[in-house]
């Protein structure tokens, strides 16, 4: 799981025109000198090093850095959350399941003293 959202964004990163690596890859590609796990890796180094300079993985997580949901385009609903399922970083919003449905809920965590929104 781990590996798939950083391969996920580092796939959407390598299709975007502006690409700084994909000369690189592609050359590397044709040349057919290494197998495709090698390329894999290589592309996966460079996404890590020219998107994100080589942070820490647990701050790009904690930053939210490879999550593909986007929680500002999902209905939100001010009831209240029956089980979180997921938590934004900022603890204001959680995906939860409430009737058979995942739903985007405003959320506080309990013991905290900010207000839902």
């Amino acid at each position: 799981m781990t590996y798939s959202m950083i391969e996920r964004s580092r796939d959407k990163w390598y299709d975007r025109q502006d690409c700084p690596a994909r000369e690189l890859v592609d050359y590397i590609v044709s040349s057919g000198h290494m197998r495709d796990a090698q390329v894999d890796a290589i592309k996966t180094y460079l996404y890590l090093k020219m998107e994100h300079g080589c942070q820490p993985l647990a701050e790009l997580y904690s930053e939210g850095a490879f999550n593909s949901l986007d929680l500002e385009s999902l209905e939100i609903s001010d009831g209240p959350a029956d089980t979180p399922m997921a938590i934004t970083p900022d603890g204001k919003k959680a995906v939860v399941r409430s009737e058979g449905k995942y739903k985007v809920a405003n959320f506080t965590a309990p013991g905290r003293s900010s207000t839902v929104i």
